[in-house]
């Protein structure tokens, strides 16, 4: 489900650790236990440079700005 863009932080994404400003653009209920997800799009810093990650994380990772 679409949802109007909201930004997030992103808590301990698998393969980047750390807390880390994102932006929620999207949302579903997973019918296995029916937790919800979202779509989100954040930036990490790498050592060379930023990297920009699109990923579907359940909730527990995202929190309100």
């Amino acid at each position: 489900m679409a949802v109007r863009p909201v930004h997030c932080w992103v808590h301990d994404p698998p393969g980047h650790p750390g807390v880390w400003p994102g932006l929620l653009i999207a949302r579903q209920r997973r019918s296995a236990g029916g937790r919800w997800r979202g779509r989100v799009v954040f930036i990490v810093n790498t050592h060379d440079e930023p990297v920009l990650v699109e990923a579907w994380l359940d909730f527990v990772c995202l929190r309100p700005l």
